[in-house]
């Protein structure tokens, strides 16, 4: 595990529990578990392997069953509500809430192991709620979020791996869905499909977009570029 991301978890009580419950996830997968460390047991002992596989699948379903009696599931991602909305609304934090039940959704859909550290979305909700009063244009407002998902970087992965191109799709997707958000709440299955629609076409022009947010390019490519997305996406 990079540095960084071992320091951050360390500020986090939160965030520690969720990357502890991640690696537990991550070790009882039989494909993902291999790309954690160098093998450490002998190839003649592949049953061993195996045994440690079903133990932390165990420990995982256990860990399940603990969060769901403290407390209720979390409800599922259903799109954003109008970013003038997140200022009147209770708690302060909603649309934190929103991002990461977001980023949650992004994950699942580009089926990536990144970890989502939740310290790092008060940052993100103030950049966003700052920039909003700057335009009403649908295509700035997603460059706004978009800007500060990559700036912040709540998404990690645990294994060290930086394919910045697979988190960048997710950053798009989220940032695009936060540019519809005049239409008001999704049901889960709208929102479910505009994820999977949004990663899609994110995956079209992540070169073009990972350019564009080069220090020292012009807004104008960038902005251009997500509204023609946007248009796609609507």
């Amino acid at each position: 595990m990079p540095l960084s991301v071992a320091r951050e978890l360390k500020k986090s009580v939160g965030d520690q529990l969720r990357g502890v419950r991640h690696l537990v996830r991550l070790l009882g997968s039989d494909v993902q578990r291999p790309h954690l460390a160098p093998p450490v047991l002998p190839s003649a002992l592949p049953e061993v392997d195996r045994i440690l596989g079903k133990t932390f699948r165990a420990v995982d379903n256990v860990m399940s069953a603990v969060e769901t009696t403290v407390r209720p599931p979390a409800t599922t991602f259903c799109g954003f509500s109008p970013l003038e909305d997140y200022a009147l609304l209770r708690p302060h934090d909603a649309l934190q809430e929103d991002i990461y039940r977001g980023l949650k959704a992004t994950v699942a859909v580009a089926r990536s192991n990144e970890l989502i550290l939740k310290s790092r979305l008060a940052a993100v909700e103030a950049d966003v709620m700052t920039g909003i009063v700057l335009s009403h244009r649908r295509e700035e407002r997603s460059a706004v979020l978009l800007r500060s998902l990559v700036r912040r970087g709540p998404l990690v992965d645990v294994c060290g791996d930086m394919n910045s191109s697979r988190v960048l799709k997710q950053y798009i997707a989220l940032a695009l869905l936060l540019g519809l958000a005049n239409r008001g709440r999704l049901s889960e299955e709208e929102a479910s499909s505009l994820v999977e629609d949004a990663f899609l076409l994110a995956n079209t022009r992540v070169e073009i977009i990972g350019k564009s947010l080069i220090a020292g390019k012009a807004d104008s490519q960038l902005l251009s570029t997500l509204g023609i997305l946007l248009d796609h996406l609507a």
